[in-house]
């Protein structure tokens, strides 16, 4: 079974929508990628600019386009081999909902290498460049995670 991985963030438009299609991109099926939010409201669109960095890095749009947020749930983590969250409110979040689940749950920029415990911070309703520094900000750990699922 291949590994599978959630990546979570608060209303699944942003990070985590980078995170998630650029990873999928990546991995070309060798592992399941999906993603979901803390606070999302069930159906909202990826942000335009996350859209658009995803762009950039030549991810394919098709289903970017078609991404719909939606809310962490037992059955998306019980699914998950990994629970990777953009922020330590985030692994909070999940843990205080889904403590069962403990041993899956890390938080990217802290859990996955060697930094220390930061967040990607939320680049909602911001410039491109700011969702440009987030996406880069995320890409060791990306590539890192990346190492460790294959």
């Amino acid at each position: 079974m291949p590994p599978a991985i959630l990546f979570v963030c608060t209303g699944n438009t942003c990070r985590s929508v980078m995170a998630h299609y650029y990873m999928q991109a990546v991995v070309e099926g060798t592992a399941v990628v999906e993603s979901a939010g803390v606070n999302a409201t069930e159906g909202s669109p990826a942000a335009e600019n996350a859209v658009k960095v995803l762009e950039e890095q030549g991810v394919s749009l098709e289903g970017v386009r078609k991404h719909s947020s939606s809310l962490v749930t037992e059955e998306k983590m019980a699914a998950a081999s990994h629970v990777v969250c953009m922020a330590v409110k985030h692994k909070e979040a999940v843990l205080a909902s889904f403590p069962h689940h403990s041993g899956k749950v890390h938080t990217l920029l802290s859990d996955l290498s060697t930094k220390p415990d930061i967040s990607v911070e939320d680049p909602v309703r911001m410039s491109i460049e700011t969702y440009r520094e987030r996406f880069q900000q995320m890409v060791p750990s990306l590539k890192y995670l990346l190492s460790s699922v294959q």
